[in-house]
């Protein structure tokens, strides 16, 4: 028989362009909030930010724009007050970077030191209250000529040092101006500058700043946590084990939720040490994603083959081993790594729900929405990780959606087409893929008979059918028996009979002619689709039986 190989024009598009599509609207829709969110908002312009046209219905603002750089440099504190900010030698945009600057026609390195000045114009003299978050760079800090920060710098730092918290600091304006400058020195980063928000605020509302941010990652940590341990209990009433897999997903996230941002955990634990702090922070995030892995695999193995989550747990796990074993500065260049690996995985789930959506699945849509929510937030931390856009960390809460959705998501995501199919001569004679497929496929025929006749009688036979087929599907891809299946999914009952354990009430689903007078469809179904949700079954065993447990499901 002549063999050719054809590519689907339509799994091409569905598993191929469209995921493009939606990664590249996923940067656009970040990308869009970020500049509407920032569009009313004023930045600096060569070291001066004037604010003394505060509309009363802005809370706070940020400390964005233009600074006066320094390099290599450390001006001195009395002179701050009358320095032209103006004149200085180059301007450094923040949130942001030095490293990749042109200063002086050279481009700066990623680790040294800098000086950077900043004249705020207020519209009264009135109390302020400016918010330091934790810096991942060493720095001093003076404002109006006052020492508020005083970390050592010249010296080499050791990782073990202590790391502060997010600082607040009252500040009085004289003349209506503030100025305030930092001494910022990076020796333990992959890059220096400051790439976290600097807000300020009127004393009177300081609790946007102060006290709000760290309720909404609490809130979000304990709504993460909640999630998780709902779904252990889910996995063990169902015996659903995938959802083990995203119940510690949920913990890593809820852990990765009180160690950014406000970075609650550390405070909570009194956890100060900075190199223990980068070690969790890393940590938690690289092993997260192994067990969003296996959910899918487990879940879905259809489209996220075994292979697929054992090489991603083989890189998280090396990058894992790097956080233990190399300083920051070294393991905090494998981010790109991490995220390169999440993005593929993002590509793989489009495709796999857009088929199904594609077929107008509505509980697939609800899917997808979940799944996109996590991707966008995926991406905005991604483009915040490079410095790209002012954002703040935005992955646990879209987890949150993600596991929702996939928690209240009843259905399971089959392949029913193939990117290359082989083109045989019964192909050819069947261009309908699904029909081709019927031809050849064990429970086709059954399948097919009850379809057009669907009365009792071929209900029946297409039970015993497709559970001896599913059986064994499943010796053939656990080397187990029935007992085992069982025993395993808990849906069969196994009884001792003299020293020997039987099957009795499975045994006789296996024959249409010993099927109970009332059959427990249900139960049928719950076994086909748990035999389908093995690994090694092949994707054209998954498909038919999952076809024909939705038979069962409909009883």
């Amino acid at each position: 028989m002549q063999l050719h190989l054809q590519i689907n024009p339509l799994v091409l598009f569905v598993r191929g362009v469209l995921p493009v599509a939606l990664l590249g609207f996923s940067v656009a829709v970040v990308l869009l909030i970020n500049g509407v969110l920032g569009q009313g908002s004023q930045n600096a312009e060569q070291g001066v930010l004037d604010l003394r046209y505060w509309p009363g219905d802005v809370d706070d603002r940020l400390l964005a724009g233009e600074w006066g750089f320094y390099w290599e440099e450390y001006l001195p504190p009395e002179d701050m007050m009358k320095e032209s900010v103006k004149t200085a030698p180059v301007f450094l945009s923040l949130p942001g970077v030095w490293s990749g600057l042109n200063y002086q026609g050279s481009t700066l390195p990623m680790q040294g030191k800098a000086s950077l000045l900043l004249r705020v114009l207020l519209p009264d003299s009135s109390a302020y209250v400016l918010k330091v978050p934790t810096l991942t760079n060493r720095y001093r800090l003076w404002i109006n000529g006052e020492l508020r920060v005083n970390d050592p710098l010249e010296e080499p730092l050791s990782p073990h040092a202590r790391s502060n918290g997010a600082r607040f600091f009252t500040v009085e304006p004289i003349d209506n101006e503030v100025v305030v400058m930092f001494h910022l020195q990076n020796d333990r980063h992959r890059v220096g500058g400051i790439w976290e928000r600097l807000r300020l605020v009127r004393i009177d509302q300081q609790d946007i700043i102060a006290f709000w941010p760290k309720v909404q990652d609490a809130v979000i940590a304990f709504l993460l946590s909640l999630v998780s341990l709902v779904l252990i209990i889910r996995a063990i009433y169902e015996r659903c084990w995938h959802y083990i897999f995203l119940a510690i997903f949920s913990a890593f996230m809820s852990l990765r939720a009180g160690t950014v941002n406000e970075r609650l955990f550390f405070s909570l634990l009194g956890i100060e040490d900075w190199e223990w702090q980068q070690a969790l922070e890393h940590g938690a995030l690289f092993a997260s994603l192994p067990f969003f892995a296996m959910y899918l695999g487990r879940r879905f193995p259809s489209y996220f083959p075994a292979l697929l989550h054992w090489l991603t747990a083989s890189i998280c796990g090396v990058l894992i081993a790097l956080v233990f074993i190399t300083a920051p500065s070294v393991y905090s260049h494998t981010v790109p790594i991490f995220q390169a690996t999440a993005l593929i995985y993002a590509f793989l789930w489009m495709g796999a729900v857009l088929e199904h959506v594609i077929k107008k699945e509505r509980a697939a849509l609800a899917l997808l929405f979940g799944g996109m929510i996590f991707i966008v937030a995926g991406v905005n931390d991604i483009l915040y990780a490079s410095n790209s856009i002012d954002s703040t960390n935005l992955m646990q809460l879209g987890a949150l959606g993600f596991i929702l959705m996939s928690f209240f998501y009843k259905g399971n995501l089959v392949k029913q087409d193939v990117l290359i199919e082989e083109a045989t001569a019964v192909n050819q004679l069947h261009k309908d893929p699904l029909i081709a497929d019927k031809v050849t496929h064990g429970l086709a025929i059954a399948y097919d008979e009850y379809q057009q006749q669907p009365n009792e009688e071929h209900l029946k036979y297409l039970a015993a059918e497709s559970l001896c087929f599913a059986l064994a599907t499943w010796e053939n891809a656990t080397s187990k028996n029935k007992i085992a299946l069982a025993e395993m999914s808990g849906l069969w009952r196994v009884t001792n009979d003299g020293g020997t354990l039987k099957t009795r009430t499975f045994d006789k689903y296996l024959k249409v002619a010993t099927l109970p007078q009332n059959p427990r469809y249900k139960l049928i179904a719950k076994t086909l689709r748990y035999i389908a949700k093995i690994d090694g079954v092949l994707d054209d065993d998954v498909f038919w039986i999952e076809r024909v447990a939705d038979v069962y499901d409909r009883r």
